[in-house]
């Protein structure tokens, strides 16, 4: 669900199709050195409990967490 959106960025709610850019973002050593303790080592299942999101049988779905997606150009940035 799209929250604001200009000309230049989108800010929206993560979707199933966004964890494979937080556990790239997760997994690099230089974005995490300051945040949660440090670790850079998340397994795919980490991310999506973090981002609130629950792996089944049935698919990914969206947990009741509030995160938010920025994008520029089509690429996700932060939440």
């Amino acid at each position: 669900m799209v929250i604001a959106q200009s000309s230049r960025i989108l800010l929206r709610h993560i979707v199933p199709d966004d964890i494979d850019y937080f556990h790239k973002i997760y997994n690099k050593e230089e974005n995490m050195r300051y945040v949660s303790n440090g670790k850079s080592k998340w397994s795919r299942l980490e991310i999506l409990e973090k981002c609130g999101m629950k792996q089944s049988h049935r698919g990914t779905t969206v947990g009741g967490k509030e995160y938010l997606v920025y994008e520029m150009t089509g690429e996700v940035l932060n939440s």
